[in-house]
């Protein structure tokens, strides 16, 4: 049994033009790159995220989270990412990424947040405060 909305699609004889389509963007590299990219981008995002919805107190991961984001963003940048070796971000798409994150980051960077920071005792230490 097949609904009727898929039978009418069916009858239309674009579909297969459209399924070529699909293919081509599925096997281009640059749409695989692009995948990359994304991957490595949003990683480390979804992670701080998750870890906000533990329930715990997490101002000063919060904290160091995004300190950790800006830091792999620019070896991406630079193309020096351990973490997702053979991605570089272009210029472009930095900028675009980079001005997000500072937006947060300006927003996270105050005093309550970096006695957070301090406070947490998986921060305290002598590695943390070698600035």
């Amino acid at each position: 049994m097949v609904s009727d909305v898929w039978g009418e699609w069916n009858q239309k004889s674009s579909h297969e033009m459209e399924g070529e389509e699909v293919h081509d963007i599925l096997i281009s590299a640059a749409f695989w790159k692009g995948v990359k990219e994304l991957l490595a981008v949003s990683e480390s995002i979804v992670c701080l995220l998750r870890q906000c919805d533990k329930g715990v107190p997490v101002v000063g991961k919060v904290y160091y989270a995004m300190f950790l984001i800006g830091e792999e963003l620019g070896a991406l940048k630079e193309g020096t990412s351990k973490q997702h070796l053979g991605v570089k971000l272009s210029a472009v798409k930095y900028e675009q990424i980079s001005w997000l994150w500072c937006k947060r980051w300006e927003y996270l960077h105050s005093n309550m947040h970096s006695a957070g920071f301090v406070l947490e005792s998986e921060f305290q230490s002598a590695e943390y405060g070698q600035d």
